[in-house]
């Protein structure tokens, strides 16, 4: 699991060279953190599911696209629209990932 939340970390560091200010820097790097943690979760869990349903490398891909594709459209991309595609976004983990960062870096 700390594998998996070091590119966010290494990413937040990144963010914050750059010049992105945090809203309260300890409240704000803790609830980052919190994120981290809980996406290298939801990643591990996504992936041990793909590889008991998988029976080649092949397939894996395949999969993991059928998952991450609708979430990424539906929580990120159709988000900044309102109406019926804001209540769809909020149905994905992306939409409120990518909000409470949005919040908490000022973006």
């Amino acid at each position: 699991m700390m594998i998996a939340t070091i590119p966010g970390l290494l990413a937040l560091l990144i963010t914050w060279i750059l010049g992105f200010q945090l809203q309260d820097e300890l409240f704000g790097i803790l609830i980052t953190a919190l994120l981290l943690v809980l996406l290298a979760f939801t990643v591990i869990g996504l992936a041990l599911f793909i590889t008991a349903v998988s029976k080649d490398t092949g397939t894996a891909g395949e999969i993991s696209a059928v998952f991450i594709v609708p979430m990424m459209v539906f929580g990120t991309l159709l988000a900044i629209f309102s109406g019926a595609t804001l209540k769809i976004a909020k149905l994905m983990p992306n939409y409120f990932v990518s909000d409470t960062l949005i919040r908490v870096l000022h973006l």
